[in-house]
């Protein structure tokens, strides 16, 4: 059986990726691409706010999203850049969270930050 493919921009990069039907575009993200900052805390209920990205500039759960979803998107993780022996820092995902929720500013969380981190506390 022929799986699906979707092709997307994946941390600046174009990625095209097959997948199994009925996944989730989490698992697409950790298991065909090898993404481990978004984390599966309760896929696919999308409560835990663990696998945050970025789906053209705007915060999405990537556990409620399907994969044919994605097609022609803009995708950014929670990866930093590499360090010298190839290996990616991956911060902790509260902290990275929070770092993109100051770069969204006060449209996306209002006036108390730490509503935008309420699926995590």
């Amino acid at each position: 059986m022929r799986m699906p493919k979707i092709t997307f921009h994946l941390n600046g990069k174009v990625t095209e990726t097959s997948y199994e039907p009925g996944m989730h575009f989490l698992e697409v993200l950790r298991e065909e691409c090898g993404i481990v900052s978004a984390k599966d805390g309760c896929a696919p209920e999308g409560t835990c706010g663990c696998c945050l990205v970025l789906i053209n500039g705007s915060p999405a759960l990537s556990c409620l999203r399907q994969p044919e979803q994605m097609q022609g998107h803009d995708v950014v993780t929670l990866r930093i850049a590499p360090r010298r022996n190839g290996a990616d820092y991956v911060l902790p995902t509260v902290a990275a969270l929070a770092r993109l929720l100051s770069f969204l500013g006060d449209e996306f969380v209002g006036a108390r930050p730490a509503s935008g981190l309420q699926g995590m506390l």
